[in-house]
């Protein structure tokens, strides 16, 4: 995402959803993840993204209720234009998604929030 300036989103829904326990470090889904955009809204299953900020979809879900998670989506410019990008921040991550028009992500880079970060950044992607 060349260029562009973020843009906070007004608002993020959380849909309701079982915990299956994901190892917090796992690089593939079975399924691509979608991030679905919704009047301005950024839309994500819980159960999808809760573990990649190490959290349970119940806790994810009252921290995001509660502003403790941040997000923020940017548009992409030029060459990325009609990709968009997703961040959460939590207490203790950042997680970033790269998404493509639909939604699909493309990519996922997660880093600490904490002293240290630049040692234990993982840069993950989908293959």
């Amino acid at each position: 995402m060349s260029g562009g300036t973020g843009r906070r989103t007004k608002r993020t829904i959380i849909r309701d959803a079982q915990f299956s326990p994901f190892p917090t470090n796992f690089t593939l889904w079975a399924v691509p993840m979608k991030i679905d955009r919704r009047d301005g809204r950024i839309v994500v299953d819980a159960a999808e993204l809760a573990p990649l900020l190490a959290l349970e979809p119940a806790e994810f879900q009252r921290q995001m209720r509660a502003g403790q998670i941040s997000t923020m989506s940017e548009e992409g410019q030029g060459a990325d234009q009609g990709r968009f990008r997703v961040t959460f921040r939590s207490a203790e991550w950042r997680l970033r998604l790269t998404c493509a028009p639909d939604g699909t992500v493309l990519s996922h880079i997660r880093t600490a929030q904490t002293p240290g970060a630049a040692l234990r950044r993982q840069d993950e992607s989908p293959r």
